[in-house]
């Protein structure tokens, strides 16, 4: 299971950006967030949105990844 801190995603995205579609994704069930120490880790939620839409939880992870390299 990767595990990728939250500030780690969406590049040059405003802090309020990144967090307003972290917390649209979180409520939508895609992903999961959880507290490690002074920061939190999000990790792809596969089983629940792959059920409901097939092929949505590789593309998402593919995206995640593509934007959270510097």
């Amino acid at each position: 299971m990767t595990q990728v801190a939250c500030h780690e995603v969406g590049g040059d995205m405003a802090k309020s950006t990144r967090s307003h579609h972290l917390k649209t994704l979180r409520e939508a069930g895609v992903v999961r967030n959880e507290p490690s120490g002074r920061e939190r880790l999000l990790t792809l939620r596969r089983d629940e949105p792959r059920a409901a839409l097939p092929g949505v939880a590789r593309g998402a992870a593919q995206v995640a990844l593509t934007h959270s390299r510097p």
